[in-house]
């Protein structure tokens, strides 16, 4: 443990430990100090109050910067898998999917029973010819793929969130080092 030693002449305060009783120390205004007797410590000021425990027996603090940057990611990967589960979940229940339609239209089908050959040609080398024009996927289709492309979002954040509490859960079982303090 340290303790403050003041300097006779100037007044500044210097940090000593017991280890040093009856040392000689100079100080910056140019005087020799002696440092006092192991009996007479206890006379002294110890150097700072945060390094001491309960019972004032001094402790060396816990270097917890692993554990907490742990915590932190842990707490970082709940908050944003809310953010991207909810997200996901919230649009996903937004998506309406249409029932599936029969194959073929009946009034279509009517119209092209009633066609004669050579209109149904004519028909048919118009398409050739022109094409159907552009694709478009169905609705159908189109609802369902966004659907399952919201729903992994949402298994995304599901997952995000369950390995965040898993790190957070590290954290509360990661063993703290103490080393005893030193004995005066």
């Amino acid at each position: 443990m340290k303790y403050l030693f003041p300097c006779s002449q100037c007044g500044a305060q210097h940090e000593v430990v017991r280890t040093q009783a009856g040392e000689k120390l100079s100080c910056s205004c140019g005087a020799e100090l002696e440092i006092p007797s192991f009996r007479d410590f206890r006379h002294l000021q110890p150097a700072s109050a945060s390094g001491t425990d309960a019972s004032g027996r001094g402790r060396k603090p816990i270097n917890d910067l692993p554990r907490r940057l742990v915590l932190v990611a842990g707490m970082l990967l709940i908050a944003i898998g809310l953010v991207v589960g909810s997200y996901g979940g919230l649009l996903r229940t937004g998506i309406h999917v249409p029932e599936r339609q029969p194959g073929r239209d009946p009034e279509v089908d009517a119209v092209i029973d009633d066609l004669s050959p050579t209109d149904a040609f004519e028909l048919w080398v118009s398409y050739r010819d022109q094409g159907l024009g552009p694709y478009r996927v169905p609705y159908r289709y189109m609802a369902e793929w966004t659907r399952g492309f919201y729903t992994r979002f949402f298994l995304v954040g599901l997952g995000l969130v369950g390995l965040g509490i898993v790190l957070v859960g590290v954290t509360m079982c990661w063993p703290t080092r103490r080393t005893p303090p030193a004995r005066t």
